[in-house]
């Protein structure tokens, strides 16, 4: 993964995310190096370049780097909670999609179901979007932008499905890591009202 997480990717990153805030030096060593942590070893893949987290009990004297996270989530590139630091998926848009390996899940002999032939299926699959929306607080909207994307990525990808049961397990998958910024910012606040601070 880390070729195709490189430099530019990272100076594109940090141009966006600065758009909102400063981001000190110190910060960004502190965000490649949990990048480098998380990717190196990874197969080039698609499945492997969603966002992801970090357990603060994983992190060795985290109270001296509480104040390092705060700047980037500041700029939006990790939202802090009780557990976890959560990296937002800045990345993806900038990487060369050429680069990933092509890799098909749920296929079977003879099947060729590209996924935006279940477009419609799942933005009208009223139980899908219960799931979601329970699991991720999140929007019709951007559940129905949600399905729209995913179809594209995977018919871009290649990936085909051998059934619609197939297809919502992958989805329910992806949403967890590809749900709007504003369900994350959604599901903490939650947190701080039941009595859960950062």
């Amino acid at each position: 993964m880390l070729k195709t997480i490189n430099l530019d990717v990272l100076d594109k990153i940090f141009e966006s995310a600065e758009k909102e805030c400063k981001i000190p030096s110190l910060s960004k060593m502190l965000y490649i190096n949990a990048l480098i942590k998380h990717f190196k070893g990874k197969d080039c893949v698609k499945e492997n370049s969603f966002a992801f987290e970090l357990q603060i009990c994983d992190i060795p004297q985290y109270d001296k780097f509480i104040p390092i996270f705060e700047h980037l989530q500041d700029a939006n590139l990790v939202y802090i909670t009780n557990e976890s630091i959560q990296f937002i998926n800045r990345w993806s848009i900038y990487m060369d999609q050429s680069l990933f390996e092509k890799k098909s899940t749920w296929a079977a002999v003879g099947m060729n179901n590209k996924a935006s032939i279940f477009v419609n299926q799942m933005i009208e699959d009223f139980e899908l979007y219960s799931v979601v929306s329970a699991k991720y607080s999140i929007a019709k909207d951007q559940f129905i932008n949600l399905c729209k994307l995913f179809v594209i990525e995977k018919d871009l990808e290649e990936v085909n499905y051998i059934s619609y049961k197939a297809i919502k397990k992958d989805f329910v998958w992806y949403c967890q890591y590809n749900k709007p910024i504003e369900s994350i910012k959604k599901v903490i606040s939650t947190a701080k009202v039941l009595g859960k601070s950062n």
